[in-house]
């Protein structure tokens, strides 16, 4: 919950210190913080009990991850990382509801792409840049935290016949 709560902190800052088009906020800002929101509230509200409610984060997550997908410049890019995003959000719904009663597959889809990203997308960038600020980071930073905190959820989650 803290690494939603700081991802949409980061994200809120960043555009903060840049503005952008109203449009713009509304898509990168006002949707990615709001279902952040909603989810460490829905999962402070009900997480011991279900973690049903936090599907609906969740869908906001992955509704704005799969319009920011379409500003990729590879078609094939994009297409993978929808479906990817649909993945996430049937995977996540499907483990919550002991539909899939092991969480392998979220393990897999949550921890993966956060390597991926570290060590494919991320560092490469971050050496051949040398200048870039903390600020110019807090995006990627976010979405960092974002599937660090759901892959952290995953480790903390019980089984249902558990409960």
């Amino acid at each position: 919950m803290a690494l939603m709560l700081l991802a949409a902190a980061a994200r809120c800052v960043y555009y903060a210190r840049n503005p952008a088009p109203i449009s713009d906020l509304a898509l990168y800002c006002a949707v990615p913080v709001a279902s952040m929101a909603l989810f460490a509230a829905l999962l402070l509200a009900f997480g011991r009990r279900t973690l049903l409610p936090t599907c609906v984060g969740v869908f906001g997550g992955v509704f704005f991850f799969a319009v920011k997908a379409f500003t990729f410049a590879s078609p094939v890019h994009t297409a993978l990382c929808c479906l990817l995003y649909a993945a996430v959000l049937v995977l996540y719904t499907l483990t919550v509801v002991g539909i899939v009663p092991v969480k392998l597959p979220l393990y897999l889809i949550f921890g993966l792409p956060f390597v991926y990203h570290i060590f494919v997308e991320d560092l490469p960038v971050w050496r051949a840049a040398g200048s870039n600020t903390l600020t110019a980071w807090l995006p990627e930073l976010s979405v960092l935290m974002i599937m660090a905190a759901l892959f952290l959820l995953t480790c903390a989650m019980r089984r249902a016949a558990q409960k």
